[in-house]
């Protein structure tokens, strides 16, 4: 048997799995009156076997080589904290057997070692463990009703005996048994079966401690009552008597080599990958806690459920004769998810309303991981929406009176609901849909409620209006407000009551907002001539995860002066911005302006709090102009300027940049070219051993994050709108670096392989990114399709339950004489070990020729338009429609049926632009902005949109017309600010909590212009 480099300790434990493993000391678990044999190949192997034991306890080991081996063993003792010891030990080793005797100095987890001394072969082991006695406890004084611990050091599965004396004016006995951790070991004593009692005394024999019970100082907690007393106590431990076995351990020892998510919760399943993993195991851990549904196949990968747990933990697996393979520190518990409230609060007896939960944390509905109880009975149809903060379900049916309500994750953990629910008979308005409507009114709205009647009379505000009752079978569940029939309102709360023909009335308090968009940018501080807060990129972040967003990260590629070209706004929470750029950012330097055109935020490392990726396009020419001084790359696949950067922040706030550069950088790629003697490295650079691509670094015109390898992680995709064949032309020449040779010089190199316009980093726990593109790209890059683009997204298009992503490019794309879809998609494939993505050709329609549209753009973005549960793309070129398109924005709904995309555009946005508007957009948003489960759109541009029109558009979803599947938009632009004072310039939009009133507001930035005065980037906060 041998340790692979990879594994320090081999092994591990059965039984004892089942309470807490420290991170030393894994190895196959010692089982009382068995003797193994194994065997030490190569020479440097090192076998240990685990057992528990407690101070005073004397253990034996003894070790014989096999006959006709030139083994010599050696046996040593290692301690709970993973040390090799030698108090109370004494070793004996001879040419062909070892021995070791010890008195153990303290409890825990101990390991014997075997290792040879010098040579291979097998062996067998023996071992024994015999408990020391206990002195006595003599004439010890009780008080009157009082608690006393008698420690006794013993280990699970001991057989205990006691027997307690007292005398005086109490009555004492034996309450309790406590493990080594405090924890209960089930004592009973009023258990006659093991308990002999007199007035003045108690004897038990031989009770057994809990089997997985670890090793350590156990407690007799005596309880004394009424007066005082003097008590005795004599504690005799031994062990069962062990029948004799064997067992035979397999030469090769499993091995476990990574895991598909570092980090994740209850339920997820996950892959673990390694070798000589064996049929039928005993099992996985994650720290104490056993995994479930654990499948082992080809010997190699390991499928199973996480457990329930917090923190960071081991990850443990059991081979079917219980030696072991773990990944130390491998994997970390998510938290449970938060939740704030639900609504409705009440509802009829005969339930079937929908209840909505918020909160924060939910994952996906793919994952399947939440029931949610009512008065203990489970609701149905129970779904979490895209943004993780709502969880939606159908309550059952249940008698009058308030109820709790549960939300239990799959380990039947559950997650504090505050408030309860209650039951009853009477009128109810269960749901509002929307619940938000425009200040203009003119959109319709649905009372959901239950013991309606046709005759009710609905009144807003107190103002009766005309509704028409909506019906199943002959059941009144709601009534309608017709579009027509909804007054215009300003921003603010309404009432809804409903009275029946008797008088009886419910009414719901607030029961519909009306909503309009002001212009809060004053709070963000003036622009001035250094600095008009203008940008290319934005990203806004909540650092503490109360849901209001405290930064806003506004980026551009230049430095503005002095100051970097990313700017760090800090929200008051209540809207209220200050400039903290001169503490956040790291100062400008000579090399490093802080500059990007794309910033993105999200979670890289594991400290919860976002991190900020930074992006240029970078420079590079076919030939430098003489000035062959730009060396890309070192050795070691790292780069001297990889165009992109990271900014980790502390807990109070500071920005400080990891290295990036050079042998220590956190960007990495995999895959070099290595040069040759003859050619590849001819010349002056003869002696260099490796080449670099010289346009392969980390640039990009634009990115996108999101989990693309189904880990949980961030990570990040990169687009360019040019790639390596700008640089390689039609013969087989590329620009490289040579290590050795810094200068960049043309040279041929056959089959490159590297030509990917689009590329793929996946992050690490230490927040670092590696380019996995030549790992993942199933699809070769070639002369006419590099998958070039200038903007991208990451979705789920497939409904596979993996992200996905879309890129476009802004220019035709042509292959074989033939043109293509300039939008395309990288579909994800994940078996667990292995992530790769294809190119898929067949969503976006194939313009049949030259003259139709190809889907070329300057955006791209994708979200479920029309509630079937698939995604949809939206495309958006920022200029004239391309081609025969009748709108620069296109709209291309997921054929549930076919699984392509079809182009409704001129359906669903005929009508919808005002006159001279043809709907185009350097940015898209597509989000549910008036929380009404529809997704809603914004499209903006700093181009022309015709005379008087806005340049941020907001299209508002009323939902999906029956007859055609189809999204219904409505301009709802007047609800921004008026286009004099803000026509909505926009080079990128977010959306966020800015004031932390639980609303979605806008955040746009536009170019920044030097010695501006003017904002650039502004606040439309959503007033309700």
């Amino acid at each position: 048997m041998h340790l692979r480099d990879s594994l320090a300790l081999a092994a591990l434990a059965l039984a004892a799995l089942a309470s807490p493993l420290a991170a030393a000391n894994y190895g196959r678990e010692l089982v009382l009156g068995e003797t193994l044999t194994s065997g030490i190949d190569p020479s440097s192997d090192a076998d240990d076997y685990v057992f528990e034991g407690a101070t005073g306890w004397k253990v034996t080991v003894k070790v014989k080589a096999a006959k006709g081996t030139d083994l010599r063993p050696v046996l040593e003792l290692v301690d709970p904290d993973g040390s090799v010891t030698t108090e109370g030990v004494k070793a004996k080793a001879g040419k062909t057997s070892a021995s070791l005797s010890a008195t153990l100095a303290e409890g825990g987890r101990f390991a014997a070692r075997v290792r040879g001394a010098s040579g291979t072969g097998g062996y067998s082991l023996s071992w024994s463990l015999k408990a020391p006695k206990n002195p006595a406890a003599k004439n010890i004084p009780l008080g009157s009703n009082t608690t006393t611990r008698f420690a006794f050091p013993a280990r699970g599965g001991t057989l205990v005996s006691w027997t307690l004396k007292f005398k005086g004016d109490g009555s004492a006995q034996v309450a309790a048994v406590e493990d080594p951790d405090g924890g209960d070991a089930g004592w009973d004593p009023e258990d006659d079966e093991w308990v002999k009692r007199t007035l003045t005394s108690e004897a038990v024999k031989d009770w057994p401690l809990p089997a997985d019970g670890p090793g350590g100082s156990w407690k007799l907690v005596v309880e004394n009552k009424l007066g005082s007393s003097t008590a005795s106590l004599s504690i005799k431990m031994k062990l069962p008597k062990a029948e004799k076995t064997t067992a035979s351990l397999t030469l090769e020892e499993p091995v476990l080599d990574s895991i598909s998510h570092s980090t994740s919760t209850c339920g997820v399943v996950v892959t673990l990958q390694g070798d000589d993993l064996g049929t039928s195991p005993r099992g996985v851990w994650f720290g104490p806690n056993a995994a479930t549904g654990v499948a082992v196949t080809g010997g190699k990968t390991i499928t199973c459920s996480v457990p329930a747990g917090t923190g960071l933990v081991d990850v443990v697996y059991v081979a079917a004769d219980g030696q072991v393979a773990f990944l130390e520190d491998a994997f970390t518990f998510q938290d449970l998810p938060t939740v704030t409230g639900f609504e409705p609060t009440s509802g009829p007896n005969t339930g079937n309303i929908e209840m909505r939960i918020f909160g924060a944390g939910f994952l996906p509905s793919t994952l399947d991981l939440y029931s949610v109880l009512i008065g203990g009975v489970p609701a149905s149809q129970v779904r979490v929406n895209d943004e993780g903060d709502t969880i939606t379900c159908r309550i059952p049916s249940h008698v009058s009176g308030p109820k709790a309500v549960v939300l239990r994750n799959a380990c039947g953990e559950e997650i504090p609901v505050p408030g309860t629910f209650t039951y009853g008979t009477g009128l109810f308005i269960s749901s509002v849909r929307p619940e938000a409507v425009p200040a203009f009114g003119g959109v319709p709205v649905v009372i959901g409620g239950a013991n309606f009647a046709a005759t009710d009379t609905v009144s807003l505000d107190g103002v009766p209006i005309a509704t028409t009752p909506v019906l199943f079978g002959s059941a009144v569940i709601a009534h309608r407000i017709e579009a027509e029939d909804l007054p215009a309102h300003a921003p603010g709360k309404v009432d809804i009551r409903v009275q029946n023909a008797s008088g009886a009335s419910v009414t719901k308090s607030p029961g519909l907002a009306y909503f309009s968009f002001s212009d809060a940018t004053s709070g963000i501080p003036a622009a001035t001539a250094n600095d008009d807060w203008g940008g290319q990129s934005l990203a806004v972040a909540d650092r503490n995860g109360d849901g209001t967003a405290d930064w806003i990260i506004i980026s551009q590629p230049d430095a503005i002066g002095t100051r970097p070209g990313t700017r760090v706004l800090l929200n008051n929470g209540t809207g209220v911005f200050t400039d903290v750029t001169a503490t956040a950012m790291p100062a400008v330097t000579a090399d490093e302006n802080w500059g990007a055109n794309t910033v993105l935020a999200g979670r890289l490392t594991e400290d919860n709090i976002p991190d900020l990726y930074l992006s240029r396009a970078g420079t590079g020419v076919y030939w430098p102009s003489g000035n062959w001084n730009e060396a890309r790359m070192l050795a070691g696949n790292k780069f001297v300027d990889p165009w992109a950067t990271l900014l980790f922040p502390d807990s109070s706030g500071k920005f400080t940049a990891p290295v990036v550069e050079g042998d220590a950088s956190l960007l990495n790629i995999t895959g070099f070219l290595t040069c040759n003697s003859t050619w590849a490295c001819s010349g002056t650079k003869r002696g260099a051993s490796v080449c670099y691509l010289y346009d392969y670094d980390f640039r990009s015109v634009s990115a996108a994050m999101g989990d693309l390898d189904g880990d949980f992680d961030a990570d990040i995709v990169l687009v360019n709108d040019e790639s390596l064949a700008d640089f390689t032309g039609t013969s087989a020449g590329v620009w490289v670096s040579c290590d050795g040779y810094n200068k960049v010089d043309y040279q041929y190199y056959e089959a490159v392989g590297y030509g990917w316009a689009t590329r793929i980093l996946s992050s690490g726990s230490n927040g670092g990114l590696t380019d996995r593109t030549a790992n993942v790209m199933e699809t070769a890059a070639t002369a006419d399709e590099d998958m070039r683009a200038v903007a991208a997204t990451v979705a789920d298009l497939s409904g596979d339950f993996l992200n996905d992503i879309l890129i476009v490019h802004d220019e035709g794309i042509d292959k074989n004489g033939s043109p293509q879809a300039a939008a395309r998609v990288l579909l994800q494939k994940n078996t667990g070990s292995t992530v790769s993505y294809k190119l898929d050709t067949a969503f976006f329609p194939k313009p049949s020729s030259g003259t139709v549209d190809d889907f070329r753009g300057n955006a791209i973005a994708s979200a479920d338009l029309n509630n079937d549960f698939w995604r949809d793309a939206i495309v958006a070129v920022d200029g004239p429609p391309p081609l025969d398109a009748a709108f620069s924005t296109r709209i291309v709904l997921k054929d549930p049926v076919g699984g392509n995309g079809k182009n409704r555009t001129s359906q669903i946005l005929t009508g919808v632009f005002p006159a001279g508007d043809d709907g185009r957009a350097r940015v898209i948003v597509a989000r549910d902005i008036d929380k009404d489960g529809d997704t809603d759109l914004l499209l903006g541009t700093p181009g022309d949109t015709g005379s008087g029109n806005r340049k941020t558009r907001f299209l508002l979803n009323l939902g999906t017309d029956e007859a055609t599947g189809d999204p219904i938009f409505m301009d709802a632009s007047e609800l921004l600010p008026p286009v004099a004072t803000d026509p909505g310039n926009a080079v990128d939009i977010k959306l966020a909590d800015i004031d932390g009133d639980n609303d979605l507001d806008i955040v746009l930035t536009d170019t920044h212009v030097s010695s501006g005065t003017v904002k650039r980037t502004r606040i439309w906060k959503q007033d309700r």
